[in-house]
């Protein structure tokens, strides 16, 4: 199954731009395509001001994107980042960052927010989307790259 990035990145190649300038498309277009699009199912109204979304791997372009795209919308922003994203992130929107290497980080994010619902796997691989699930009690795991269904049931 193709990727957002890979069907966007057909659609907005185009010989006359260069590189750089064709990664930037890709970038916003699959943080806007697959935060947005997905997690409010296509109406912000269903969104409460404070309702939070886990955001993995919050320091990646995509996930900077995303985070700055969740703000907007009056998400409260909850990141998985490296500690060394912390500050980068946090001057980007995001609410509050976890250590996603940290083997406690799952279980003190479900404590503080037993109501996500919605997470974006920004990284997508390795064990990150599984981190997303055990986050969630029920709902989504959104990812960039398709993984399969995730271990854990109510998580789609």
């Amino acid at each position: 199954m193709p990727t957002v990035v890979t069907r966007w990145r057909t659609r907005l190649e185009d010989p006359r731009c260069n590189q750089p300038f064709r990664g930037y498309h890709i970038r916003n277009s699959s943080s806007y395509c697959r935060a947005y699009t997905d997690i409010s199912t296509g109406s912000r109204a269903k969104l409460s001001e404070r309702t939070p979304i886990l955001i993995y791997s919050g320091g990646s372009h995509v996930g900077l994107f995303a985070i700055k795209i969740a703000k907007r919308g009056g998400l409260r922003v909850v990141v998985a980042a490296s500690p060394r994203s912390f500050e980068l992130v946090k001057r980007n929107g995001a609410d509050v960052v976890f250590d996603y290497h940290s083997s406690t980080a799952t279980s003190k994010i479900y404590k503080a927010y037993p109501n996500i619902t919605k997470a974006l796997d920004c990284f997508s691989e390795g064990k990150s989307s599984q981190f997303c699930a055990e986050v969630l009690s029920k709902g989504r795991v959104i990812t960039l790259l398709d993984q399969g269904k995730p271990k854990k049931l109510d998580i789609l």
